[in-house]
């Protein structure tokens, strides 16, 4: 029984020495084949970039609390679809649960701007809708982490549940908003598309906080004579102590120098780059790179409304109307985020805007009113002009409000088919018979 064993030690030898082989030839020329070159190039390189680290930028920072701001103030209505093309807005107790209590810990302002948070950075945001028959009795955020999506292996009839926490939820229990999704399951967000930029960021982030991030000048001492450790060990303590702020000077001995390093050109290249990827992270985000300039204009604003914002309320409007709507309410009911919070303009504009609406008769006093947070005063009339002519299409009838007198076009006598062709035995206007 020994023979074998022995037999298979050697076999383990001879591979681990082949091995060796193998790997020393590698190691003394790497980049001999494709696979090796790449390893070569790549290795060591770190292209991950974590949500805290990603939140921690600057540019980053301030694009995410401009759109989620903007988001979270915009106030949720919901409207009826009229006979007539037109809408009216509707007294629903779900219009609270979204703009005020939602019967979870975050208020109303709070689950919009989670909710777009976790949509921007990771691509999809999750809320469990806790339905009561057919009722909804609370609306609660979860955060994305919680959330595992599983899905059947059927490309065209796709079905999926959602496991939180251990407890298996179906389809209709998730409220999702979801980016560039192509499964309606899960989404893709702006973090893992765009790992290499958010990484390298966070990487010159970290170099620039360790060259000056201390205050300290970067430099080295010159002796002109040789120096024991305990005079090197005392020289780097008494430097520790004058850029950690418990010491405000350094005495150096005769024969001690302390040249400083200049900045460098790949540094000062660091710095053009760190606005290119600023401009880049601007651009991700859909906001115009004047936004956050010293004096924006409001056409800037406008714009980054149009580009970053309103894109993600579209989203969040149809996830509503998808997962907080009755079947049978679908066709008839549709949720909004009312977007004129946000782009309210400065008092002078909107009084004209006003007046215009005033003059051309298509606002009333109490409709102005209502829009400035004012009480009506019963003034709900349209202003006409006495030499107005107003005309009705849908049934022809014309109406002028100087005189009182209301005609229909359809009444009026139709014109002879000929009036050249006179037939005999009357009178012409001077009075000769035919």
């Amino acid at each position: 029984m020994g023979r074998p064993i022995l037999k298979e030690v050697k076999n383990v030898r001879i591979l681990n020495f082949l091995s060796r082989k193998k790997e020393k030839r590698s190691l003394e020329n790497p980049a001999e084949t494709p696979e090796g070159l790449a390893d070569l190039l790549w290795d060591g390189i770190d292209m991950h970039a974590t949500r805290p680290e990603v939140m921690s930028m600057p540019a980053v920072a301030s694009c995410l609390q401009f759109i989620c701001g903007a988001v979270a103030d915009m106030p949720v209505r919901l409207y009826r679809r009229r006979e007539d093309g037109g809408k009216e807005e509707v007294n629903d107790y779900r219009v609270g649960l979204l703009n005020r209590e939602t019967g979870d810990t975050l208020d109303g302002v709070q689950f919009k701007r989670a909710l777009t948070m976790d949509y921007l950075l990771n691509g999809a945001g999750y809320a469990f809708v806790n339905w009561s028959r057919n009722r909804i009795k609370s609306i609660h955020y979860v955060p994305y982490e919680d959330v595992t999506s599983v899905t059947n292996a059927d490309p065209i009839f796709k079905e999926a549940t959602y496991w939180i926490n251990g407890h298996k939820y179906y389809d209709y229990q998730i409220l999702r908003v979801l980016r560039d999704s192509d499964d309606g399951v899960d989404g893709h967000g702006i973090l893992r598309e765009n790992e290499a930029l958010f990484s390298t960021m966070f990487k010159a982030l970290k170099y620039e906080h360790s060259t000056i991030g201390s205050g300290a000048k970067r430099g080295f001492l010159k002796s002109s004579k040789h120096l024991d450790a305990g005079i090197l060990k005392s020289l780097r303590l008494a430097w520790a102590k004058l850029f950690s702020g418990d010491n405000s000077v350094v005495v150096l001995n005769d024969g001690l120098d302390f040249q400083e390093i200049g900045t460098t050109a790949a540094e000062n290249q660091l710095v053009d780059n760190k606005k290119i990827n600023n401009n880049a992270v601007y651009s991700l985000f859909g906001i115009p790179t004047g936004l956050f300039g010293d004096n924006p204009s409001s056409d800037i604003y406008l714009q980054a409304i149009r580009t970053a914002v309103i894109p993600v309320a579209r989203a969040i409007e149809n996830a509503l109307n998808k997962f907080m709507l009755l079947e049978t309410e679908k066709e008839s009911l549709f949720f909004t985020l009312d977007s004129s919070a946000i782009t309210e303009a400065d008092t002078m504009t909107r009084y004209q805007c006003y007046e215009i609406g005033l003059k051309n008769s298509w606002l009333t006093v109490d409709e102005i009113r209502k829009r400035e947070n004012m009480l009506p005063v019963g003034m709900d009339f349209i202003k006409l002009g006495l030499d107005a002519v107003l005309y009705k299409p849908q049934t022809g009838e014309i109406y002028t409000p100087n005189t009182g007198v209301k005609a229909n076009i359809n009444d009026a006598a139709a014109p002879p088919k000929d009036s050249t062709n006179l037939k005999g035995g009357g009178n012409d206007e001077s009075g000769n018979s035919q």
